[in-house]
């Protein structure tokens, strides 16, 4: 069954050279690549208790669509986490000896 699935790197393959074909392409597929880096980053080292306030989105769906509201831009308000830079101290790394 899982031979007549085509292999990944064969679907990435065809899909960058269609990509590098033409120069709005290769822009469009940047600027999503450069997002992508950028929410990533956001999740990683900003904190916001978005989830739980105003309201739990467990319990009050409705806030997960509310554009007014979007939880990347409330992070970048609420600023760096400082829990998140334990790993950059150097009390956290130890010395070889």
């Amino acid at each position: 069954m899982t031979s007549a699935r085509p292999s990944p790197s064969k679907s990435a393959a065809i899909a960058l050279d269609t990509v590098l074909r033409s120069r709005v392409r290769r822009v469009v597929c940047a600027l999503a690549l450069g997002w992508s880096i950028v929410v990533s980053g956001t999740g990683a080292f900003f904190s916001d208790p978005w989830n739980t306030t105003p309201d739990d989105v467990d319990r009050h769906h409705e806030r997960l669509w509310d554009w007014r509201d979007p939880q990347i831009v409330r992070a970048w308000h609420a600023g760096l986490s400082p829990q998140n830079f334990s790993l950059f101290d150097r009390a956290s790394v130890r010395k070889v000896s």
